[in-house]
């Protein structure tokens, strides 16, 4: 039991920092500038990623939001 205990920190670090890697990659590719506010690209994967934590929130599950992200993506990856 104490072992767990002191396991879910760990875990949840690892978490957070792979949701900010893929965070930064998918919204800041060039770094961090305020060019890239200017983007069209920047507002859609917003607003995509707005959506699903909306779904997230409202007890959707996991397995939709994934493969609907997975769908949107990949049509905005082809429309842009």
């Amino acid at each position: 039991k104490g072992c767990m205990s002191g396991l879910k920190p760990a875990v949840v670090g690892l978490i957070a920092n792979a949701v900010l890697g893929v965070l930064m990659t998918v919204f800041f590719p060039a770094g961090l500038s305020l060019a890239v506010f200017t983007e069209v690209t920047f507002y859609i994967y917003a607003a995509i990623f707005a959506t699903m934590l909306v779904l997230a929130f409202k007890k959707i599950h996991p397995i939709i939001i994934i493969c609907l992200s997975a769908v949107l993506g990949i049509a905005v990856g082809y429309l842009l």
